[in-house]
């Protein structure tokens, strides 16, 4: 299969690009960290296949509707469970 046609296929299975849903992927994993780690902005950014934290910040800006620090304090108390150091343990 070529490289384009996977893509076609790729878009009418899961209706995003490849690329698309990678990043989706990203910043899920990436939002999650926030919440269940307490690994600096920037470790959560290059542990989940980001650039930097910039990249990770502007990658994030509409998706998680808040700052990524107010996004972690107000998703940490509401989950109710223990933070760890990192997202890999």
């Amino acid at each position: 299969m070529s490289l384009r046609a996977f893509e076609r296929q790729f878009l009418a299975s899961f209706h995003l690009t490849p690329q698309k849903y990678l990043r989706k992927l990203r910043l899920r994993i990436a939002s999650r960290a926030l919440i269940y780690t307490n690994e600096a902005l920037s470790e959560v950014a290059l542990s989940c296949g980001f650039a930097d934290q910039s990249h990770f910040t502007a990658s994030s800006a509409g998706s998680l509707g808040a700052r990524r620090a107010e996004y972690r304090e107000h998703y940490k108390l509401s989950a109710g469970v223990p933070v760890t150091k990192n997202c890999r343990s």
